[in-house]
């Protein structure tokens, strides 16, 4: 069995999904310290596509186990995060010491190109983190490597994937962006009207950016349930 991309995409809007379930787990996540429930909710999605199931829960059927398992993935990355962007900030601050103006075109491509490779290897650890939700697990640098290199070519085609996803998301929100802000203008001097707008944009983004993270765990679930080397993780772990 190959990525289905067709299922991932399909997959936020169908099976117990739908624009009010996306602008929920979206509004959640866009809240303080209660985003990590929406957090918690997609790493256990992609767990449950990784074992063959498929269909949205209720975003607050485990809730509080949702929200710890969330808190854990957010600590791992942070612990991930700050030595990467401590690099990616050193970078800027030599070109712009070394130039006096703006980072040359040689940082801002090596920047471009940690930012992907970053994106690359977290997907990884994600796929890790999701055998137990443990914060070790997330941070096993050598699983991470592991889930990549054993089966590489089916990484590589989940990562394509994905960044096509976010490809198609990105376009379509241009799109109603280009539509409903026209329509602002016009209406500029109505002020119901220009709110609505601005409340349906709103609501297409948050809706839309969490849809857009069910679709990529939907893929990376579709890549964990083919791994044998993420089977081998759930055997050591006794899951």
């Amino acid at each position: 069995m190959s990525i289905d991309i067709m299922r991932a995409i399909k997959a936020p809007w169908q099976n117990g999904g739908g624009f009010w379930r996306m602008f929920l787990g979206g509004l959640v996540w866009s809240i303080p310290i209660l985003g990590f429930v929406s957090q918690g909710y997609l790493m256990e999605y992609m767990r449950k596509i990784s074992e063959g199931k498929d269909g949205l829960e209720n975003l607050f059927g485990n809730g509080s186990q949702s929200f710890i398992r969330g808190l854990k993935y957010f600590i791992g990355l942070v612990v991930l995060s700050v030595p990467v962007y401590s690099i990616i900030a050193g970078l800027c601050i030599i070109s712009f010491i070394s130039t006096k103006s703006h980072p040359s075109i040689f940082i801002e491509t090596l920047i471009s190109a940690l930012n992907i490779l970053f994106m690359f290897y977290i997907l990884a650890l994600s796929v890790s983190f999701c055998v137990d939700f443990k914060i070790d697990s997330f941070l096993n640098l050598k699983a991470g490597i592991l889930i990549i290199k054993k089966e590489f070519i089916k990484f590589l085609t989940a990562f394509g994937c994905s960044i096509a996803v976010s490809f198609l998301y990105t376009a379509l929100l241009a799109i109603i962006t280009f539509i409903f802000l026209p329509l602002s203008i016009i209406f500029i001097k109505i002020f119901p009207v220009v709110l609505i707008i601005y409340i349906l944009l709103i609501a297409i983004y948050t809706s839309s950016i969490f849809a857009l993270t069910v679709s990529i765990m939907n893929i990376m679930g579709q890549f964990a349930a083919e791994s044998e080397y993420f089977a081998q993780l759930k055997q050591q772990n006794h899951i």
